[in-house]
């Protein structure tokens, strides 16, 4: 029989084997202990969470969209100043809801009688979803 030089590549002994086998299996022991440790945290977690003790259910109003009178106020005194001959000045709420059926009063003065009690009221409703409106002057009593 001829020896192998003792640097030369063969089979690794019987005993590194057991060695290698022993140190995978520990390593595969402590990774299934941690992921078992790991599993009873996320539980333990989900315990700790408190359960609402009753369901309250609150009705949200949905907010109003408000929309500017200005364009509203400069159509009905163009309007009135054509059908007048006269300057007129339209006072109407600031904002109001945008929403088909919303109806507020506007105050009609004449604009060369400064001070003066309003001549008229304009009648608005929004009578469309986007702020499309109607209009009647009624005059008021002096």
């Amino acid at each position: 029989m001829t020896d192998l030089p003792p640097s030369a590549p063969g089979p690794a002994p019987l005993s590194t084997w057991r060695k290698i086998t022993t140190v995978v299996l520990i390593l595969l022991g402590a990774a299934a202990i941690l992921f078992a440790l790991r599993s009873c945290q996320q539980d333990t977690a989900d315990e700790a969470a408190p359960e609402p003790s009753a369901t309250v259910t609150e009705k949200v109003k949905p907010r109003s969209v408000l929309m500017s009178t200005v364009s509203i106020e400069n159509k009905i005194k163009t309007r009135l100043e054509t059908v007048s001959n006269r300057k007129i000045s339209v006072e109407c709420p600031k904002k109001v809801k945008q929403k088909v059926g919303t109806t507020f009063d506007c105050d009609v003065f004449f604009a060369d009688e400064p001070g003066t009690a309003a001549v008229s009221t304009a009648d608005v409703e929004i009578d469309g979803p986007d702020g499309h409106f109607t209009w009647k002057a009624t005059p008021k009593e002096q």
